[in-house]
């Protein structure tokens, strides 16, 4: 009997400590993309929250009052709904991702539901400068940021120099909806940021070169697509565009390039840091220089080249969460 009595309470112990190493990634309920690989966290892995904001007249007032005031144990009840909240405090919560989420000043009212044994980390999906435009302003809060406990960590190489953060390289789903469509040899879909003459360019040379194309410009609601219908289009492609923006300061690769990375589809992309890429391999890979798609023709003719299962494997989000936090 004594044996027994000794393994329930063993057992009770570390149900209780599987339950407090629980993790959970807050991610902006703004974000369609954040929401897309959420979906694919599994829940032995971490839960997943959407941070829902309150968006009555009066809440946002009182809010901005209090987060000017700098009273943020106050703000924080006007800022966001009471089951998020209660989510976040919750003690059996070792670890709290927040994934790109909210403005930098924002983070100082999230941190007044953290317990003091919680874990919290902060990566930044998104240049830094979206979140805060001003960079001297953004590595004081930056700062303040780490100096209170957070672990900050940034997809973005150039702000990880900039601002003297970990690198982290970018998560995305690995999800296959086989709907079988009309192939295209090249798919880009995405916001104009810039991009509307260049890839206009592009579609009149690949015309002339026989290569089919599909490029969907979201200028508005009317042209939206969903993630799903997304990758669906990028499932039934042969070499998916990831064109980078120079005007809204984008220097890394977006989920395009680890979309074709799972569907082993190849890539053609304006981002030089694609050679440091860890899948970089120029046999799936078209770096578009001088605007020229010279050599385009003996790139879609060559065979793609599988790439180890491990790296695949690292970009994947539950690797990435289990690996990395």
């Amino acid at each position: 009997m004594a044996w027994l009595i000794q393994f329930l309470i063993a057992l009770q112990y570390w149900v209780f400590n599987m339950d407090f190493m629980k993790k959970i990634v807050v991610y902006s309920e703004k974000s369609p993309s954040a929401s897309f690989v959420m979906k694919g966290v599994n829940h032995d892995v971490a839960e997943t929250v959407c941070l829902a904001m309150k968006k009555d007249f009066f809440s946002k007032l009182f809010f901005k009052i209090f987060f000017y005031l700098h009273l943020y144990k106050i703000a924080v009840l006007f800022r966001f709904e009471k089951n998020i909240r209660m989510k976040i405090k919750s003690g059996k919560i070792q670890k709290v991702i927040f994934f790109d989420c909210v403005l930098l000043k924002e983070y100082f009212v999230l941190d007044t539901l953290m317990k003091k044994k919680q874990g919290k980390y902060i990566y930044f999906w998104n240049p830094i400068k979206y979140r805060q435009s001003n960079e001297n302003k953004a590595k004081f809060l930056l700062k303040k940021l780490e100096k209170m406990g957070f672990v900050l960590k940034t997809f973005d190489l150039e702000d990880s120099k900039r601002y003297q953060i970990a690198f982290l390289k970018s998560p995305n789903r690995r999800i296959s909806f086989n709907q079988k469509r009309k192939i295209v040899d090249f798919y880009f879909a995405g916001l104009p940021k810039g991009r509307e003459c260049f890839l206009e360019t592009m579609k009149e040379e690949l015309l002339k070169k026989n290569f089919s194309s599909k490029f969907i410009l979201v200028r508005g609601k009317k042209d939206y697509i969903s993630q799903e219908e997304n990758r669906i289009n990028s499932e039934n492609c042969r070499c998916i565009v990831d064109l980078v923006s120079d005007a809204y300061g984008q220097a890394n690769l977006s989920l395009r390039s680890t979309d074709a990375l799972f569907l082993e589809k190849k890539v053609i992309t304006n981002c030089e840091a694609v050679v440091d890429a860890d899948f970089y391999n120029p046999a799936n890979i078209f770096l578009i220089r001088n605007m020229s798609l010279d050599g385009i023709e003996n790139f879609m003719n060559r065979p793609y080249e599988k790439i180890s299962e491990n790296i695949v494997n690292s970009y994947e989000i539950n690797n990435w969460l289990k690996n990395n936090f």
